[in-house]
């Protein structure tokens, strides 16, 4: 009589809980779930794969069930202190120190070529049983199926979680693309994407392998929807977000060839309030926001350039106007997050026979001049555009995420050693430095190699400026993800010198321990994907919105002369992830 009422008592808590979820996810405190470090028991050492799968578990976790991982580090420090953990009741304490609602065991088995995860469930307060779960792979490079296996079941049984993550759709008029009739009809959704590894062993409408030839993501089905601005008369040259007026609320700054222009967001209109110009002779190459004095407002840097020599300026609001915090600076220079100094300003030399000098190095800003700090440890071999850092696998040591002049992402330690090369395309831009002179190219193609003040050409190549390498844990798993855009082009990989890309996406990527796999990508794009950002927020750590920059249309133009561009809005949403937005 006991066990029955007390059944039925639970089927009507779990009705109740699941009645509140459908109402409103994030009306539930957010829960947290900490996974153990991987148990190893095998003959051969199997130690490089205990961080790997212990990540993918994490970032699977996270997507499928909305829940918080709590971060490695100060699992393990409380589970070296704990000593054994072979009693439920020492897990359940082990999870009230971490402040977790869940503790995750799993246990790695290999018998010959084959290889179990054993795992299981166990809820800190002791008001549900502990689940078990299994999964196997019958060899090493079926583990990652066997992980994402691991990670459904437990979503589902334990969590009674889904799998897809959404995005759901603004409440502005959303613009979409036609129906492509080659792609078979799927029930229409803002978002619709399998997380980390779940999608690898599926063939997808865009994907190819990444990182591993076994791992193959899924492309986005349907239909993505997303705000759209009005158009900007002008060619996108740059764009980031950030609270420039220091209100509170942030704002969106563009950067045309010659102007960087700064508007308030309003909806899905944008409603200019600044402007400053550069040189007609300095084309804009770069500019990104960053509130480094701490002040509360976002300063503005950008880098112009007039051919090969950069000329970098920076400004920040002030009442009515933009104020110069320098200007007229020999300089590449950016705003750069890194692990463990922070948000710094980074900048790089031009060079007297080359675009740019070895060495990048952290500014101050001194009576109104650039002074060089610190050199970064990053590989010599790289430009300041090219990289980004990031502690990918929560080991405490910063990578480094780069994009060569092929397109091709690679991931580095700071020592210059390679850890992972990819065979997609990605970050690829329309801008450059260098190439012919405009003023020998206004001579004609055969002119001398000379400009208008009689000095030789430094370098007739072109070298391309890369798409921002985006950070953002978005996934809320304590391990940054990387955003970044792919354009797509085959003849721009055939011409070295021209480039044209009609159409692009932009694609979310994760570090699962042996290489950057997919998360989710946007559908395809008809133009340029110029520039973009994403932006999380402050208030819900499970929402974001993604910027994406398109220039309409350009065929074989240059960018610099590219007439209309415009903002596509797309609002994120991964708190409750087993569902999908209502368009």
């Amino acid at each position: 009589m006991f066990k029955h009422t007390r059944i039925v008592s639970c089927l009507i808590l779990i009705f109740f809980l699941f009645a509140l979820n459908t109402v409103s996810a994030s009306d539930s405190p957010q829960k947290t779930l900490a996974i153990l470090p991987l148990k190893i028991n095998a003959q051969k050492d199997l130690s490089y794969l205990k961080n790997g799968i212990r990540n993918m578990l994490s970032s699977r976790l996270a997507a499928n069930t909305g829940y918080r991982i709590s971060e490695a580090s100060l699992v393990e420090k409380h589970a070296a202190e704990s000593g054994t953990l072979s009693q439920p009741e020492q897990i359940q304490n082990l999870g009230e120190k971490i402040g977790a609602d869940y503790v995750l065991t799993v246990d790695l088995t290999s018998i010959g070529t084959s290889y179990s995860l054993d795992s299981k469930v166990f809820s800190t307060d002791g008001s549900q049983p502990v689940e078990t779960y299994y999964s196997s792979a019958s060899n090493e490079n079926e583990i990652i199926a066997a992980v994402d296996s691991l990670s459904k079941d437990i979503a589902a049984r334990s969590f009674h979680k889904g799998s897809q993550a959404r995005i759901t759709t603004p409440t502005a008029p959303s613009v979409r693309y036609p129906e492509n009739p080659d792609m078979p009809s799927v029930p229409s959704s803002s978002f619709q994407t399998a997380h980390p590894d779940r999608a690898f062993m599926q063939p997808g409408h865009y994907g190819q392998a990444t990182g591993s030839p076994f791992i193959r993501p899924m492309g986005i089905s349907g239909n993505l929807g997303f705000t759209k601005t009005q158009n900007l008369n002008y060619s996108m040259q740059g764009m980031d977000i950030g609270d420039v007026d220091g209100d509170g609320v942030d704002d969106i700054v563009i950067a045309s060839t010659n102007k960087i222009i700064a508007y308030h967001i309003i909806g899905n209109r944008l409603q200019k309030f600044g402007e400053i110009s550069t040189l007609v002779r300095n084309r804009i190459i770069s500019v990104n926001l960053g509130d480094i004095n701490n002040n509360g407002k976002a300063e503005i840097y950008v880098t112009a350039i007039d051919w090969v020599t950069p000329d970098s300026f920076g400004v920040e609001w002030q009442e009515k106007d933009f104020t110069y915090l320098f200007k007229d600076e020999k300089w590449y220079v950016k705003p750069m997050n890194i692990p463990g100094p922070g948000l710094i300003l980074a900048g790089q030399h031009g060079g007297i026979d080359s675009p740019f000098t070895s060495g990048i190095y952290e500014l101050d800003i001194v009576n109104s001049a650039l002074q060089s700090k610190e050199q970064l440890p990053v590989p010599g071999d790289i430009n300041l555009f090219d990289f980004s850092m990031a502690d990918l696998d929560g080991d405490g040591k910063a990578e480094v995420i780069s994009i060569d002049q092929a397109d091709r992402l690679k991931v580095r330690q700071t020592s210059g050693k390679q850890m992972w090369k990819g065979d997609g395309r990605y970050g690829g831009s329309l801008r450059y430095i260098g190439g012919r002179s405009r003023y020998a190219q206004t001579e004609g193609p055969d002119s001398p190699l000379e400009d208008i003040d009689g000095a030789e050409n430094i370098s007739e190549d072109r070298i391309y400026i890369p798409s921002r390498i985006v950070v953002e844990d978005i996934n809320n798993d304590n391990l940054p993800d990387i955003i970044l855009n792919k354009n797509l082009s085959t003849a721009s990989r055939l011409l070295k010198n021209l480039k044209s890309y009609p159409s692009g996406e932009i694609h979310g990527l994760v570090w699962n321990g042996i290489g950057m796999s997919e998360l989710w990508h946007t559908r395809k794009l008809d133009g340029y994907v110029a520039t973009y950002q994403l932006v999380k927020d402050k208030q819900n750590s499970n929402k974001a919105v993604l910027y994406v920059g398109l220039i309409m249309q350009t065929g074989w133009m240059d960018v610099f002369s590219a007439k209309e561009s415009t903002v596509l809005i797309y609002q994120l949403d991964f708190s409750n992830q087993d569902q999908q937005a209502v368009n």
